[in-house]
C-alpha cells in the first residue's frame, strides 16, 4: 500500500517538475521564439487557459508586425501600436507564468513532503519486516530460558518437599538426661514432731505479740507511774466508778 502510494507520488513530483521546467523556458523565451514555439511547452491542462491564448495573441502580433514592417518604416504610428501590444501582451505571459510556477512549486514543495514521509513509513517497515526473523529468534531463545528457569524451580520445589518429608519423617534429636529419676517411694501421711511443735511454736508467736502490743501503749496506768513521768507527788486520785 505504502509503496504504491510511494510511486504514486514519485509520479506526481516528476510531472510538476517538467511542468515547471517548460514554465521556466517559456518566461526565458523572447517574442520570436513564443512566436515560432510549437504548443507543447507546458501542460496541456495550463495552455488550454491563459496562457495558451496570450500565445496565440503574440503569435497573432508577430505575424502582423512582420507584415507591417514588410510594408512601412519602424516610425509607422501603426507598427508601433503593434509592437506595444506585443510588448503588453508579453508581460502578461510572464506574470502568468510567474503565478503558474509559484502554485506549481507550492505544489511540488507539499508532493516532496508527502513523499518524504512516504519513504520514512516505507523504510520503518522495511526495518521491522528485517527485524522480525532476529526478534524471532530472541522470543524462541527467552521461551527456551523461560522453560528451563520453570523446569529448574519445580526441581527446587520437589526436593524442598522431599527434604521436609525426610525430616518430619527420621528426626535427627538428641536427648541428654542430666538427673536420672529416684526409686519411688511412700510418703509418711502423719508427721508427729510438726504436730507437736506447731503448739509450743504458736504460744511462743502469741507472747511476742502480747509484748509487743504492750510496749506500743504509752498511757499512764498507776500512781507511780504518774509521779515517775511528771515528777511531782499525787494529792488525790478518783475511784474509778462503773457507768450505768
Amino acid at each position: 500500500m505504502y509503496e504504491s502510494n510511494l510511486n504514486t507520488a514519485i509520479l506526481d513530483r516528476v510531472r510538476l517538475e517538467t511542468v515547471i521546467a517548460s514554465l521556466e523556458r517559456l518566461r526565458a523565451s523572447t517574442v520570436e521564439e513564443l512566436a515560432a514555439a510549437s504548443s507543447g511547452l507546458t501542460d496541456s491542462q495550463i495552455e488550454a487557459a491563459v496562457i495558451s491564448n496570450l500565445r496565440v495573441k503574440i503569435h497573432a502580433l508577430a505575424m502582423q508586425e512582420s507584415e507591417l514592417a514588410a510594408k512601412f518604416t519602424d516610425r509607422n504610428p501603426e507598427l508601433l501600436r503593434v509592437r506595444s501590444q506585443i510588448e503588453d501582451v508579453h508581460a502578461m505571459l510572464s506574470k502568468e507564468v510567474d503565478t503558474q510556477i509559484l502554485m506549481n512549486r507550492m505544489q511540488l514543495d507539499v508532493l516532496a513532503e508527502r513523499e518524504g514521509t512516504i519513504r520514512g513509513l516505507v523504510g520503518e517497515l522495511a526495518a521491522q519486516r528485517e527485524a522480525y526473523p532476529r526478534k524471532e529468534v530472541e522470543l524462541e531463545r527467552v521461551q527456551s530460558t523461560l522453560a528451563k528457569l520453570q523446569s529448574t524451580y519445580e526441581d527446587v520445589v520437589d526436593q524442598h518437599m522431599s527434604a521436609r518429608i525426610k525430616v518430619a519423617s527420621n528426626p535427627e534429636w538428641t536427648i541428654t538426661i542430666l538427673n536420672p529419676a529416684s526409686d519411688a517411694y511412700r510418703k509418711k501421711t502423719r508427721d508427729y514432731v510438726r504436730m507437736a511443735l506447731g503448739p509450743i511454736f504458736s504460744l511462743v508467736v502469741a507472747l511476742g505479740l502480747a509484748f509487743f502490743v504492750d510496749n506500743l501503749d504509752h498511757s499512764i496506768k498507776s500512781i507511780a507511774e504518774a509521779e515517775e513521768t511528771l515528777g511531782l507527788p499525787v494529792l488525790a486520785n478518783f475511784p474509778e466508778t462503773m457507768r450505768k
